[in-house]
């Protein structure tokens, strides 16, 4: 479909706080960590918060979905806030991108609360754009934040990858979104095509006034980003830390750790 490379923003109010693109695009430190119901237990990120401050961009608590037998999350909670970036890792079936349809709105969970800046959200999916675009109001959002394509009459089939998450990303930012929520923003990408959505991510956490949650497979990449990171196995969170705190090395450690239990009964 030769659909254009912007549109114009959603008019649905919960477009002006929420976002999402696709991929397709406890204890801190070395010692095995704790979890209990799926919350980190001695977790110094949320232990050291100030309750007095601004409201969490966004909090989960107590996060079940179940689909049948499968328990798919076992009790997630999670906490964003103002202006920070929160990368989610895990590998294949741990529960992240569940989590991510859930915070989107597009599943409902089976048990548990979700909250925006303070506010009780309902589950229910969005309507994410208004497909009106206007091509003055295209350009001008790319160029404000940085994304160059050689027009915005292209059809998106013949953007490469890395220009067309450039550009789900400004559809969000365009929308006056508060809350971004990347699932694989770097998936199938070469060095360069990664490189710019990185720098663009970056360049948006620099400008202030928007909190992105990131699900991510690479470690290195995640803890460039992100200021703090959550390790998700089996439906659980096992390990969070802030992103300066730990290496790649202790993270794999970790998951290596779970595959040792796991071969061993």
């Amino acid at each position: 479909m030769n659909a254009p490379a912007m549109d114009a923003p959603a008019t649905n109010d919960f477009a002006t706080n929420w976002q999402v693109t696709n991929g397709s695009v406890t204890s801190a430190g070395p010692t095995n960590p704790e979890a209990t119901n799926g919350s980190v237990t001695n977790n110094p990120w949320t232990d050291s918060m100030d309750t007095t401050a601004a409201p969490d961009a966004l909090r989960a608590d107590g996060i079940v979905k179940r689909f049948g037998p499968l328990t798919a999350l076992s009790g997630v909670s999670l906490q964003l806030r103002p202006g920070e970036i929160l990368g989610i890792l895990g590998d294949n079936g741990a529960g992240k991108s569940t989590l991510m349809k859930i915070l989107t709105g597009f599943l409902p969970p089976t048990e548990g609360k979700l909250f925006v800046h303070g506010e009780i959200l309902y589950p229910g999916p969005f309507r994410l754009l208004n497909n009106r675009a206007m091509r003055r109001q295209a350009e001008q959002c790319l160029e404000q934040i940085g994304v160059h394509v050689p027009s915005v009459t292209l059809p998106v089939e013949r953007l490469s990858g890395g220009q067309r998450q450039a550009i789900a990303v400004a559809r969000a930012v365009n929308s006056k979104a508060r809350v971004l929520l990347l699932d694989e923003p770097l998936a199938a990408m070469g060095a360069r095509e990664a490189g710019l959505i990185i720098d663009l991510i970056l360049r948006l956490k620099a400008a202030g006034g928007l909190s992105i949650i990131m699900i991510m497979h690479n470690y290195a990449q995640t803890l460039e980003i992100a200021d703090h990171i959550m390790l998700m196995q089996r439906g659980r969170v096992t390990y969070e830390n802030r992103a300066q705190s730990t290496s790649v090395e202790e993270l794999m450690e970790i998951v290596r750790r779970e595959y040792r239990t796991a071969r061993n009964g």
